[in-house]
């Protein structure tokens, strides 16, 4: 992660009160999207849904659609460049952390449009959204 996208995480996760933001940083257009706001993303736009939380999490329940990519995995950024750099990318994990520390992963891997459920499953869960078991 460079300096310039740990500031602007950090920043962003200071900023009480304002639940979604968006941001044209480096070479990559970022929005930090509320529950409400992810889940009308993901289902009027087109674009990759991505779960980064671990198997067992997967497991426990996701978002309709996503496929997962295990943050902890050796093999976490050779999944996430194997993906369509051209479509956006819809990314959450649990509280927000492991997706706001992706961010200049996936910039340096040549994507431009990411958005990122701000504050993860968690406040998915806390709005009221559902989840789908692993076999669906």
């Amino acid at each position: 992660m460079n300096i310039r996208t740990m500031i602007f995480t950090i920043s962003m996760s200071l900023m009480l009160g304002c639940t979604t933001t968006s941001a044209q940083q480096g070479n990559i257009q970022l929005k930090q999207a509320s529950a409400a706001e992810f889940k009308e993303a993901i289902t009027s736009k087109k674009g990759q849904l991505i779960d980064i939380r671990t198997p067992n999490e997967y497991n426990s329940g996701h978002i309709k659609g996503a496929i997962l990519v295990d943050f902890y995995s050796p093999a976490y950024k050779t999944s996430l460049d194997k993906l369509d750099k051209t479509k956006p990318v819809y990314m959450y994990c649990r509280s927000g952390n492991r997706s706001g520390k992706s961010i200049g992963l996936l910039e340096e891997l040549g994507f431009k449009q990411v958005v990122n459920l701000q504050y993860g499953i968690v406040d998915w869960l806390r709005a009221g959204f559902p989840l789908t078991p692993a076999q669906q």
